[in-house]
């Protein structure tokens, strides 16, 4: 049990490490031995958490120099990674900075390798909003009680939603060929138990 705790320390150390950039993409990671030195753990508890980033995708061998670094740029690229990376984006420069390209750019791969997973831009910014709608809860509807209150609580989760995400409400305000399925849609069409 001890060692569980020792491995998973140093796995969260060395982890957030790669998060903060202080061991950025091919930058060897410490060693089992230099470890077990700084860590003051067992040989077995260090080659056991190396084998947990491994595991996580966060870091791979390279013969001849060492466990490198491998970052969230070269992990499996995946719609959710896409789309994260858009809203980012999206939330720090505006859709006028989005492109397929920049998206490209900020996972490190081939923009041409995002058309896998996206087909259009369109669709990308249809599955953003839908992601960005998503992570709102939208409260069951009363079944008798205050429909005034009720609509209160949905326009501030929505407002809430609109601030975290600027570029939002100008976007789903043009006219749209089809609505996010996770839109504001969800919360009128849901009915009461």
């Amino acid at each position: 049990m001890k060692q569980n705790t020792a491995s998973a320390r140093v796995v969260g150390d060395l982890r957030d490490r790669i998060k903060r950039g202080a061991l950025a993409p091919g930058q060897a990671v410490p060693s089992a031995r230099q470890i077990v030195k700084q860590w003051g753990v067992a040989i077995a508890t260090a080659t056991k958490a190396l084998a947990q980033l491994r595991k996580d995708g966060l870091v791979r061998v390279e013969p001849g120099v060492g466990t490198i670094v491998i970052g969230e740029r070269a992990q499996e690229l995946s719609r959710v990674r896409i789309v994260e990376a858009a809203i980012a984006i999206a939330d720090d420069e505006g859709t006028a900075a989005l492109s397929m390209r920049t998206v490209g750019r900020e996972l490190g791969v081939a923009t041409m390798s995002l058309y896998r997973h996206v087909p259009s831009k369109d669709v990308l910014l249809e599955l953003m909003a839908d992601a960005v709608f998503a992570e709102t809860p939208v409260p069951r509807p009363p079944a008798r009680a205050d429909w005034k209150k009720y609509l209160q609580v949905l326009a501030r989760a929505a407002w809430q939603t609109y601030q975290r995400h600027r570029w939002l409400a100008p976007m789903i305000c043009l006219p749209r060929s089809r609505p996010a399925p996770a839109s504001g849609l969800r919360a009128v069409e849901s009915r009461s138990p």
